[in-house]
């Protein structure tokens, strides 16, 4: 008996060291605020915490643009789908998006990119396998206890278009993206440098 518990205790000593999942931990979500390149917009996001507990965690998100005068008039107030991690916000001609990225607290999995239009209105709501293999997500993308770090040194960039503005990004190994703000519509996708 001592015999098999041992070889089980050294097989799961072996996996454990295998494992390529790293521990992770989170604080708890506190509100932010996400700026627009210009300053001229902004995204107040306000974790709400049920009485029930952490799981009942969702955020209010408040768009405000900065008027002349230095007052905040505040386009729309609505519930998001998470709390995210980053937003950008871009503005295009007479169009305006919020994307945000990521949940805290579980990165890289639901709602790891949100696209609201001006009005609050979801737009798309996208995972990680919307736009990246399965071959991606388990060869590039870190993986820990909580979260599939997918963003990772990537660039998010916008493309001025009017009459389909994009978000272009860029991810480390090459792989370039554009997604259609207006519709969520992934756009365009090539890889300019392929690293094996």
């Amino acid at each position: 008996m001592n015999r098999r518990f041992l070889i089980s205790l050294g097989g799961m000593c072996v996996l454990a060291f295998c494992c390529v999942c790293r521990a992770d931990s989170w604080a708890n979500p506190t509100p932010r605020m996400f700026a627009s390149d210009d300053g001229h917009w902004a995204l107040r996001v306000i974790p709400e915490t049920a009485s029930r507990g952490k799981a009942d965690t969702i955020a209010r998100g408040i768009l405000f643009e900065i008027t002349e005068d230095g007052t905040d008039r505040i386009l729309w107030e609505k519930p998001l789908v998470n709390i995210p991690v980053r937003a950008l916000l871009f503005k295009s001609y007479d169009k305006l998006f919020v994307v945000t990225l990521d949940t805290w607290a579980r990165m890289g999995y639901e709602h790891s990119l949100v696209i609201y239009d001006r009005e609050g209105k979801v737009v798309r709501d996208l995972r990680p396998e919307d736009f990246l293999t399965k071959k991606e997500i388990r060869g590039r993308v870190d993986i820990s206890l909580s979260s599939r770090h997918w963003r990772k040194k990537a660039d998010f960039t916008f493309v001025h278009d009017q009459k389909s503005p994009k978000l272009r990004i860029t991810f480390n190994w090459g792989k370039v993206l554009e997604i259609e703000l207006p519709t969520g519509e992934i756009a365009e996708q090539h890889n300019d440098n392929e690293q094996k």
